[in-house]
């Protein structure tokens, strides 16, 4: 049946839509996706050359290592790291892994045994997979625009794979039906990506998707639930006896709270009134990993707050099972292979639509150039969003983004003295480090850097402080410095700053 005027001009209209996107986002989106496949596998390729790490935690859930071991274990292999948080099972063939921060403000992954918890490797934690993770979600630009701009994206792609539908007439056809052989290039071209489209469009719409309910996130129409109430004022971030029996006791008592949920990660408290956040998946869940949470109070291991998926409104209660579709980790290893399989595809799907406009042009010049002069007022787009990557690149990773740090002080030196650090403590170089005096009754300032020998400080006026630099160089146990100030009434008051492990 021929189709009708109304029916043509729709097919029109959509083409142009079609074009027009697949042209002017055809780099952003191919970008995008192309960094997304590869992240779907980043954890295996930044542990390739860290074979110790390659061990997969057991089947049975009582017999993987609980939090307060793999805590244990690094507070006796590096006493000095403050933990953030800590992840079993990140993937079914790497060891349990917990970020952690130096005393000298470095973030560091720590891997452990999914059994015994024993300490197996350390990397860095700003590596592989946080650039490649930074790039797809927000291109490396750390603000809320950033990354609304970027799952905006997700009505690009399904609105390309309608409109692509809609063009493609009886498109159901053209499942196994091959470019045509000894075909010009954009006949030959059209021909592989209409094939591609067909196969990648149940990937792209599941992409799509998810990356519209992170959109919808992005724009505030999510509701975490209910807030935690507060826990027992503390001096710091955790109580002064913390210990591994406090992190066995808050193990517990959240593991009474929820006892149908398997615990995946532990998160530790941000502030002095915040608590110990366990999260993971209901024991018969099929598909998602996380979504049930408990708060414990640090003090008194009272709970705090519980949210189950449920609780969550708007995109906030898909998310659990967003993720799964999102990162690909439905199937398990299988569909994650899968995943990138059919996301580098979707790359390829958009750079053969870019040349088969620039085939259409019929221009003298490369293709290169012929889809650059398309891209129009676009172009000059592309080139300010690289310039402001770079920028931000350069001002994050660069000498601009090493500032001074401050070095967790003993308790008893809050009232006199602070101290900072500027850089990454490594074996056999020297760390800037910078005392700052804040208590006026202080005459003098002696320090002992490590195994060096003592020498007084000359303090210069800083602000309303006083202020002294000076180096500590790195060794592999147990670097530290050791204060001592002389007061107006003769007294002398010491502290230590302990620094810990020099890693690398």
């Amino acid at each position: 049946m021929p189709e009708s005027r109304t029916v043509r001009e729709l097919r029109r209209i959509f083409l142009k839509i079609h074009t027009w996107l697949g042209l002017h986002v055809a780099i952003l989106l191919g970008f995008v996706l192309i960094t997304g496949s590869v992240l779907v596998m980043a954890d295996e390729i930044e542990m390739v050359f860290h074979p110790s790490a390659w061990v997969s935690a057991p089947a049975d859930e009582a017999a993987h290592a609980s939090f307060a071991e793999i805590y244990d274990a690094l507070k006796t292999t590096y006493p000095e790291t403050a933990i953030m948080w800590v992840e079993k099972r990140p993937t079914a063939f790497l060891a349990d892994r917990t970020f952690t921060r130096t005393a000298w403000g470095e973030e560091i992954t720590i891997w452990t045994h999914p059994e015994t918890a024993a300490v197996l490797d350390v990397t860095r934690t700003i590596g592989f997979r946080r650039i490649l993770h930074g790039l797809h979600e927000d291109l490396l630009i750390p603000l809320a625009p950033a990354r609304l701009f970027i799952t905006a994206l997700s009505i690009v792609v399904l609105t390309s794979v309608i409109t692509g539908l809609v063009v493609y007439r009886r498109f159901w056809r053209g499942f196994f039906r091959l470019p045509a052989r000894g075909a010009d290039g954009r006949t030959w071209l059209g021909g592989l990506h209409r094939l591609i489209g067909l196969w990648t469009m149940p990937f792209l719409l599941i992409v799509g998707l998810s990356s519209a309910v992170f959109f919808a996130r992005t724009l505030g129409l999510a509701d975490m639930g209910p807030k935690p109430a507060i826990a027992t004022e503390r001096a710091g971030l955790l109580p002064d006896s913390a210990d591994t029996a406090m992190i066995a006791a808050a193990e517990q008592a959240a593991m009474a709270a929820l006892p149908d949920v398997a615990f995946e990660k532990m998160t530790m408290p941000y502030n002095a009134r915040g608590g110990i956040v366990f999260e993971g998946r209901p024991l018969d869940a099929l598909l998602v990993r996380d979504g049930e949470t408990v708060s414990i109070d640090p003090s008194d291991f009272a709970v705090l707050g519980i949210t189950h998926i449920e609780d969550r409104g708007g995109a906030a209660r898909l998310e659990p099972l967003t993720k799964v579709f999102h990162y690909g980790t439905v199937g398990g290893t299988t569909t994650r292979l899968i995943w990138v399989v059919f996301g580098l595809a979707s790359g390829g799907l958009v750079l053969t639509g870019a040349l088969i406009y620039a085939a259409r042009q019929r221009a003298d010049t490369g293709a290169g150039r012929t889809i650059w002069r398309g891209l129009g007022l676009f172009r000059w787009a592309y080139l300010l969003l690289i310039l402001g990557m770079i920028a931000v690149v350069v001002v994050q990773y660069g000498p601009p983004g090493v500032k001074w740090a401050g070095i967790p002080p003993p308790v008893e030196a809050k009232d006199y003295v602070r101290l900072a650090s500027k850089g990454k403590l490594r074996l056999g170089e020297d760390l800037p480090l910078r005392l700052t005096v804040s208590a006026p009754e202080v005459v003098s300032a002696t320090i002992t850097p490590g195994p060096g020998t003592p020498r007084q400080l000359e303090l210069k006026p800083a602000g309303k402080n006083r202020a002294a630099t000076f180096g500590l160089r790195g060794t592999p146990r147990d670097n530290s410095v050791e204060v001592e100030l002389t007061l107006q009434s003769g007294e002398v008051k010491s502290f230590t700053y302990r620094l810990g492990n020099a890693i690398w």
